[in-house]
């Protein structure tokens, strides 16, 4: 994976040789990406090594579906501190993180409509054991997983919960993007039209 990223980074910045343990490439890329240097790497992951590989080699870490705002805050907190002992200034750091998100008039309808096609999300992660609580404990797949976990997973509620939520991972661990996860599973379109217009109209306005 480190050998990749350098690979990616020579290539996207127009050399045209690369000769590592693992890639030996000879060649440009075509086309060039747009943004000098190429588009900026994300790099995910849950164990010490993931942060350490995102400040050095890396443009942001990034945070997956089923990730606990406590693993976010506690790879996001190393992140930056790793970025400040190199120098660099860890307020322009990256955090981005994907949440599920399923936006309603309100809690209650949003939580009665949503909980059939967000638990099918949640099953999945369940069923590979990926889902855990806030002390890192596996949660027992066997439960109704949409009754077991709040904000700290998925995003789901009222435009106003939602924009709650939002400031709650900013403040608690600095997430700087958030990538909204709007369609789930066999979900009617009709419903992801109003979590985007919802999320259009009353939460990224205040973001």
């Amino acid at each position: 994976m480190d050998e990749a990223l350098v690979l990616l980074k020579k290539l996207w910045s127009g050399e045209e040789e690369f000769q590592g343990k693992h890639f030996k490439v000879t060649g440009k890329v075509y086309p060039e990406p747009t943004q000098p240097g190429g588009p900026p790497i994300w790099v995910g992951g849950t164990i010490r090594r993931s942060v350490q590989r995102a400040a050095e080699l890396g443009d942001g870490w990034y945070g997956a579906t089923q990730y606990h705002i406590e693993v976010i805050k506690r790879q996001a907190d190393h992140y930056r501190a790793l970025l400040s002992a190199k120098g660099q200034d860890p307020s322009d750091a990256t955090v981005a993180i994907n949440r599920i998100a399923f936006v309603a008039e309100t809690d209650t309808r949003a939580r009665t409509e949503g909980k059939l096609y967000v638990s099918q999300v949640l099953d999945f992660y369940g069923r590979m054991g990926l889902l855990q609580d806030g002390r890192g404990n596996r949660l027992d797949p066997q439960t109704d997983l949409f009754e077991a976990v709040g904000d700290e997973i998925c995003l789901v509620g009222s435009p106003e919960n939602i924009l709650e939520s939002i400031h709650k991972y900013q403040e608690l661990a600095g997430v700087t993007q958030f990538n909204l996860r709007i369609s789930m599973g066999n979900m009617p379109l009709q419903l992801v039209q109003r979590t985007v217009t919802l999320l259009g109209k009353h939460v990224l306005p205040y973001c």
